[in-house]
């Protein structure tokens, strides 16, 4: 059974992206309004991974060009689903 999307919202709003991401990426610092550091989804050796905690969204710029949410990073960190809504 998939979660309601109020659900979701609030496991979005409890957790804070750049708190969870810190834990995958000890290489995470702070330039200016955004956060970055080496991409754990490739092999990076130059910083391609954002996070922007005022959206709460992140992108990689490198080479697997993935982005979204919170739950999108742990859904690629740990090769999970997600419960469909």
């Amino acid at each position: 059974m998939g979660l309601t999307r109020e659900e979701i919202d609030d496991i979005k709003a409890a957790v804070r992206l750049e708190d969870v991401v810190a834990l995958y990426v000890p290489s995470l610092r702070r330039v200016g309004e955004r956060l970055v550091g080496l991409c754990p989804f490739h092999d990076d050796t130059e910083p391609s991974l954002n996070i922007w905690p005022g959206s709460q969204s992140w992108y990689c710029f490198g080479a697997c060009r993935m982005g979204g949410d919170v739950i999108d990073f742990l859904e690629e960190a740990e090769g999970i689903g997600f419960p469909a809504v």
